[in-house]
């Protein structure tokens, strides 16, 4: 009995990390494809964000709000990993987070007109919780170099 539930538990185990993964794949897709919706489903009413010695928690608005302004005025050449995400996963299946690195380079258009380049590196951390067979992203703590 033991071994069916260790079997059971790998499996699952193996089929959570392709789903955070994707998850992964997908956010990076809707950077290129400029998906605000991606965004914002599937985040915890209580999302919370750290960066740059702040916490805040933006409401699904704000988010949207960001990501809009952020989006519509950026055209990326480059946005993918430059390592492989590191994924883990509580035992039980509950929670998860991942660990990612990308390099971004593009051009955006900023408020005043002038146009920047952008080329920089950025790591972050994303949790989640597993929820009725579906992956909540709790928050994100990111990093850029």
């Amino acid at each position: 009995m033991l071994n069916v539930i260790i079997m059971v538990l790998k499996s699952s185990m193996k089929k959570w990390k392709a789903e955070i993964h994707q998850l992964h794949k997908d956010m990076i897709q809707a950077h290129w494809d400029k998906n605000l919706d991606w965004f914002t489903k599937d985040i915890d009413k209580n999302y919370m964000r750290i960066k740059d010695g702040d916490i805040d928690y933006p409401t699904v608005e704000e988010i949207r709000t960001q990501f809009t302004n952020y989006l519509y005025n950026t055209t990326f050449s480059q946005y993918e990993d430059i390592m492989e995400p590191i994924i883990e996963i509580a035992d039980d299946g509950s929670i998860a987070w991942s660990l990612v690195k990308v390099k971004i380079v593009g051009k955006r258009k900023m408020d005043d007109g002038s146009i920047v380049n952008l080329d920089f590196v950025c790591a972050w951390i994303t949790m989640y919780t597993h929820i009725d067979d579906k992956w909540i992203r709790k928050g994100e703590i990111s990093t850029f170099r």
